[in-house]
């Protein structure tokens, strides 16, 4: 079976699962989904994949690379950024082909590769997601109950999540003292400059400092935020419409890289503490950089 091939046997599956899914799969299919599943490999490398799922999207990306991403060897480096429109570890993938490339995402995500490259995706899953979370009233409990039949498809209880949470935080140290690339976005789809991070950034950092891997890399990132509605409309203008428009491109920025012993510093070794150190610096980069896009040459 084809990489397409089992792109449509995954949504069909997940279809006959999940109503929410299914709604969003008929959506799919108004903007020219068959079409874009159609233009991609039927066999190459992840990397090859990743460039023609967001040539479906008409993005193209644009980026400086880090110096450390030329070495085909070397220590492990824990990427985190921005996932607004829920393309980025494509992009990622299609920049980093060094070396292997891990995410730290949603265990639905693993629905969106094929079968040889779901091992790529490392699951998490939001406690207030278990069976036995306790309810959100009004307008927030609907939205978590869509979210359960979406995301939480096993029935995992909150306690089965945080044992599931914690054997990724351990796979992702793992992957990393082996000199692999693991990224994690501590905000999930939320904005990443005005939202409380999540703590298993800290808990992947915590966990290779307490077991003295400290060799591992920290590189943070940041990627021009478009509406993830753009990307849908241009894919229904290339697939749908059959008309062409012009690349859209997306920029995507790389903040300073930092050792462990650089981000953690003294102060609060908790993964907590780890994340609000983290997330500090992360802010005062990206100050930096909407300052430096404003004014450019002009100072």
């Amino acid at each position: 079976m084809s990489a397409k091939q089992e792109l449509v046997t995954n949504a069909l599956e997940q279809v006959d699962k999940s109503l929410p899914f299914r709604f969003l799969w008929t959506v799919a299919h108004l903007v020219g989904v068959e079409a874009a599943i159609e233009s991609l490999p039927d066999d190459g490398s992840i990397a090859e994949f990743c460039q023609a799922m967001i040539a479906g999207f008409n993005i193209e990306p644009v980026s400086k690379l880090p110096e450390w991403s030329s070495n085909t060897a070397g220590p492990g480096v824990l990427v985190y950024g921005p996932h607004r429109f829920h393309l980025e570890p494509y992009i990622l993938i299609s920049l980093l082909q060094g070396r292997q490339i891990y995410f730290v995402a949603m265990n639905s995500a693993r629905q969106l590769l094929p079968y040889d490259f779901r091992d790529r995706v490392l699951p998490v899953t939001p406690t207030f997601l278990g069976k036995d979370a306790r309810k959100k009233p009004g307008l927030s409990g609907i939205v978590q109950s869509v979210k359960q039949s979406l995301f939480n498809n096993e029935d995992l209880t909150v306690h089965q999540i945080k044992q599931s949470n914690q054997q990724t935080v351990n796979r992702a140290a793992e992957l990393l003292i082996g000199g692999n690339i693991v990224a994690i976005f501590p905000t999930a789809s939320n904005p990443i400059t005005t939202t409380d991070w999540y703590a298993g950034l800290g808990s992947i950092v915590d966990t290779l400092e307490s077991n003295g891997n400290v060799d591992v890399l920290l590189q943070p990132f940041s990627i021009k935020e478009f509406r993830f509605m753009t990307f849908l409309q241009q894919m229904s203008i290339k697939f749908a419409l059959e008309q062409f428009r012009d690349p859209i491109p997306v920029h995507v920025d790389w903040f300073p890289t930092m050792s462990i012993d650089q981000a953690v510093g003294a102060g609060d070794m908790s993964p907590r503490g780890i994340v609000d150190k983290l997330r500090t610096e992360y802010l005062w980069e990206s100050l930096l950089l909407r300052r430096e896009q404003k004014f450019g040459d002009n100072e």
